[in-house]
């Protein structure tokens, strides 16, 4: 009732850290990006939910406890590796702490088997969003340290 006399209300805030360290590609869209890795880690970007991961390992999609999810894609047509030079450290349902090691890949074995090592970091319900905001655009990020995106959830 008090936000229908003052207009305001608490919108709820989702700090995004960098899941990898890496060169911060231009990213598609405002509510995602792309990361040229510099080591083979994926690392927790919040607190929360493996929601899913693929077989081969090369994606993942976190859930924070707002429900917002987002979807980590290692490199580009890796799904064709098989699961060769992906090794992951959770699966679905497993709960994790920010900054926790997810998925470790080589990304040599990446590049000699013909793909791009560059990992795409999207949030994957934006129905939940009002606004996200790129606070990173350019330049080196270090994973878990840096936030990169930050979301403002509907309602």
């Amino acid at each position: 009732m008090l936000t229908k006399l003052f207009g305001r209300s608490k919108r709820t805030k989702v700090d995004i850290a960098s899941p990898l360290s890496g060169v911060i590609l231009a990213g598609p869209r405002e509510d995602a990006l792309a990361i040229n890795p510099e080591n083979g880690q994926i690392v927790a970007p919040f607190y929360g939910t493996v929601s899913h991961i693929a077989d081969t390992s090369h994606s993942i999609v976190v859930e924070h406890a707002s429900g917002l999810r987002l979807q980590i894609d290692i490199g580009i047509g890796t799904s064709g590796l098989g699961g060769d030079g992906f090794i992951s450290h959770v699966r679905a349902g497993d709960t994790f702490r920010a900054g926790e090691t997810l998925i470790d890949f080589d990304i040599d074995t990446i590049i000699a088997s013909g793909y791009s090592p560059v990992t795409s970091v999207a949030i994957e319900n934006t129905e939940l969003t009002k606004i996200v905001e790129q606070l990173v655009t350019d330049g080196n990020v270090s994973s878990g340290h840096e936030i990169i995106l930050r979301a403002e959830l509907n309602g």
